[in-house]
């Protein structure tokens, strides 16, 4: 393969590529490959399958980061121990998977159970950032879930989609399946805008396993994602961490009886205010709130 003439292309159409490698390549070849990479304005790379947390896997690791960092590479780590803080000595180290994900509802008749995903963010996000597969569309209720590698299914609702985003702390988030599920959904030009760095953190509610939720601050807007299990549920979202003034809020919650069953709905809000929203069984819940002064 001609890989500079790949990465000619892809600088056209305004696309920085990343590359995938087995962390024994890495091993082996970091030294002499990871500046050419720079050269040829390679944006980062993904390592995998490294499988243990032994003290050569973790040398390893540091040893890698420190020569992505000199040759201004970013990292993500796949198949990996759970992340133990190197993200803050190696700002390059963007996310480590370490987590049972979406990748799942391929093969495992339970899938990735609703409970399993608002237990994340008390067990394996409190270490650090995930990479999660994450962004699909193709939601189903759970009673209609059946693995499939054609086409999967995910079990939730396009809303429980998009605030993942916001409840995942993830620095290089994915949109997992084919590009024709996308095209003219409605939901994707929301996907889009959700930040993927936040200046704040607000953990406004939750229960382990059942649901939660999360504000999070992107210069001056504010984002919250809600998800539950798979019982339905009424959320009372009380809005005092914004500041002093009007906020615009956009609404993004579920509407199963719409063609892509989930409604947006917009209305004025202020710090005193709270917001009660209903959550559709392993539903979830978008707001974008944006200070009025901030809206065209």
């Amino acid at each position: 393969m001609n890989l500079p003439e790949v990465l000619d292309y892809a600088k056209s159409k305004g696309v920085r590529i990343r590359l995938w490698m087995h962390w024994q390549a890495a091993k082996a070849h970091m030294h002499r490959a990871f500046p050419l990479y720079r050269q040829w304005g390679i944006e980062g790379v993904m390592i995998d399958f490294m499988d243990r947390d032994d003290q050569e896997m973790v040398n390893f690791q540091r040893e890698l980061l420190r020569t992505a960092a000199v040759n201004r590479l970013t990292v993500t780590f796949h198949g990996v121990a759970k992340p133990t803080g190197l993200e803050r000595t190696y700002p390059n180290l963007l996310t480590s998977e370490g987590v049972l994900n979406l990748e799942y509802d391929k093969w495992d008749k339970l899938g990735v159970t609703p409970e399993h995903e608002v237990m994340i963010p008390f067990t394996r996000m409190l270490a650090g950032p995930l990479d999660f597969h994450q962004g699909s569309f193709r939601t189903v209720p759970l009673a209609a879930f059946t693995p499939r590698y054609e086409a999967p299914v995910i079990i939730g609702t396009p809303c429980r989609t998009l605030a993942s985003y916001v409840v995942f702390q993830n620095h290089l988030p994915m949109a997992a399946d084919y590009p024709s599920t996308y095209r003219g959904h409605p939901a994707l030009p929301v996907l889009a805008q959700i930040p993927a760095t936040w200046d704040d953190t607000k953990v406004l509610d939750g229960a382990v396993g059942r649901f939660i939720v999360i504000a999070r601050r992107h210069s001056g807007r504010w984002w919250v994602g809600a998800m539950t299990d798979r019982e339905g549920r009424t959320l009372k979202i009380p809005l005092g961490f914004l500041g002093s003034g009007q906020y615009q809020a956009e609404l993004y919650r579920d509407e199963l009886s719409s063609n892509h069953r989930f409604e947006h709905v917009t209305k004025n809000v202020a710090a005193n205010d709270s917001l009660t929203i209903d959550l559709a069984a392993a539903g979830g819940l978008l707001i974008r709130l944006s200070p009025a002064s901030l809206e065209p």
